[in-house]
């Protein structure tokens, strides 16, 4: 079947030149490609909806093509290989703050619908009171902000995407923006007595702390349904707040767009057939047109449930390349989207053979000191994690780590996520390479330099980049920051020096790939 369309040539052809496509011949050419690439991180968990998947395409092509095709080395791969590859690391962890921020954000549709009995419970007088003090909170936004959020509440027949079109944004722009206002409100409600301190310990935990609904509830101790009906009473005096509430209205839509529509649900309802995967492939282009299109939000939003990672991953194959990788590209690439059995044995035995025995004894007592007062994990979960590559490898070091949901990979991850979060930093703050800083190691204030990265944001960092508890957290950062005093290049791209109880970071740009090499103790060191 094929709907009246005029679609573009699929992903096989080739360019007509020898060098690398320009960017909007690139655009087309490797957008199936990419549609690929969103399948195989669907199948390894990492499943992005379909309108956030085109986003994730279109981000790609805006921010990160021109730096790509400035360090292409084509000695190295096929430039089809570099870009696949490229896109993958530039994705999985959008995907996985996508994911979060979808748990933090109430959608403007679902405003008109919050007049529930779970939410609407306290006195009016009560409720007045508190929508007074969100606009007190929000008034103290940058303009910009509070014009982003203003919008972003209380127009619920807009979309996401027509606000990212209007402020000329991508959608994931946007919702970093409107998370950042949303943190700066929660603040400011947090100085604040206005509301009750369970209340106000909700929202400092979902917008201020980031942390998922589900990580507030376990944090605080609380039912789960309750968290979610404060984030929802939240969004509702928000609306209220800056506009005094709205209503949803209904918009037709297109005909073609409606056909698109069909053949979505006919694939879900089949299971993605074979036969609708062929109709989703031969209407490709006005499939993507109605992923385009702010109708699709509601659609997704409405079948979230259905869209499984499995599902997903079909329709994105339909979307996707008909162009075969070379067996050596495709071992290449599938290496990506988790580290394979080899890396995870690298990484296991670099942690038992070049950073466990040069630190300090201290250091190495995992449940003793290091951990203490961290929650363990449960006996089947530990089970699991002793059979991973990277544990067995690593020692009983790596088996008593595991006892707290850390191996050695988390421990590569986290110190990467400090490595990013420190370039961040020093990008921010004009620190250029050979500069140094401060990387806070106990939440103190009073440092010979005001050039200072805050221990609590490096805990943060951690703890989104490996999805711990914030105790683990806490205690893997303070452990990573001693270890930087043995392997002074544990922060890829950065020098660690101990300068009395000051640990200070020199940007280095130098990327050691080979952890036996970053993990090494220098002999110096050793001997002091």
């Amino acid at each position: 079947m094929k709907v009246a369309t005029n679609p573009a040539q699929r992903g096989g052809d080739q360019p007509t030149h020898g060098g690398v496509p320009s960017w909007d011949e690139a655009y087309v050419r490797y957008r199936p490609l990419l549609f690929s690439a969103l399948s195989g991180l669907a199948k390894h968990g990492f499943a992005a909806s379909p309108d956030d998947g085109l986003d994730l395409i279109h981000d790609f092509f805006l921010d990160a093509w021109h730096p790509l095709v400035r360090n292409y080395d084509w000695k190295r791969a096929k430039f089809e290989t570099y870009v696949y590859a490229s896109f993958v690391r530039f994705a999985r962890p959008r995907i996985i703050r996508l994911h979060r921020w979808n748990d933090a954000l109430v959608q403007p549709s679902g405003l008109t619908m919050l007049d529930t009995a779970e939410v609407r419970v306290e006195p009016p007088e009560t409720a007045q009171r508190d929508i007074k003090a969100v606009s007190a909170a929000a008034a103290k936004l940058v303009p910009f902000e509070r014009e982003l959020l203003i919008a972003y509440v209380s127009s619920p027949a807009t979309s996401e995407r027509d606000l990212a079109r209007r402020y000329s944004l991508t959608r994931y722009r946007l919702r970093m923006l409107l998370a950042d206002a949303l943190a700066k409100t929660a603040v400011h409600l947090g100085e604040t007595s206005a509301l009750d301190d369970a209340e106000r310990s909700v929202i400092l935990a979902l917008w201020h702390e980031g942390r998922t609904v589900k990580e507030a509830a376990r944090v605080l101790e609380r039912p789960l349904s309750e968290i979610q009906a404060m984030r929802t009473q939240f969004f509702q005096r928000l609306s209220y707040a800056v506009k005094g509430g709205g209503h949803t209205q209904s918009t037709a839509i297109d005909q073609p767009l409606a056909d698109a529509e069909h053949l979505l649900t006919s694939a879900l309802e089949s299971d993605m057939s074979k036969r609708d995967a062929e109709a989703i492939q031969e209407n490709s282009e006005l499939i993507i047109s109605f992923l385009n299109d702010p109708s699709s939000e509601k659609f997704f939003e409405k079948f979230a449930a259905d869209w499984t990672p499995h599902r997903l991953a079909q329709l994105y194959e339909a979307l996707g390349s008909d162009e075969k990788l070379h067996p050596d590209d495709a071992a290449l690439l599938d290496s990506l989207f988790d580290a394979s059995e080899q890396d995870e044995r690298d990484i296991g035995e670099a942690f038992a053979g070049a950073l466990m025995p040069t630190l300090h004894g201290d250091l190495r007592k995992f449940g003793d000191l290091v951990f203490l007062g961290a929650p363990p994990i449960d006996e089947q979960r530990y089970s699991l994690l002793r059979s991973e590559t990277s544990v067995i490898h690593g020692g009983e070091a790596a088996a008593e780590l595991a006892r707290f949901g850390v191996t050695p990979v988390t421990v590569v991850e986290a110190s990467q996520g400090v490595a990013n979060l420190a370039r961040r930093f020093c990008d921010k703050n004009g620190v250029k390479k050979f500069g140094t800083f401060i990387l806070d190691k106990a939440g103190r204030s009073d440092y010979s330099s005001k050039l200072v990265l805050p221990r609590s944001n490096i805990v943060h960092e951690v703890l989104l980049m490996c999805e711990l508890p914030e105790a683990t957290a806490a205690r893997l950062v303070d452990w990573l920051t001693r270890v930087a005093e043995y392997a002074l290049t544990v922060f890829d791209g950065f020098d660690a020096e101990l300068r009395g109880d000051e640990l200070r970071l020199m940007r280095t740009d130098n990327n050691i790939k080979n952890l036996f090499l970053r993990w090494r103790t220098p002999p110096d060191v050793i001997a002091a």
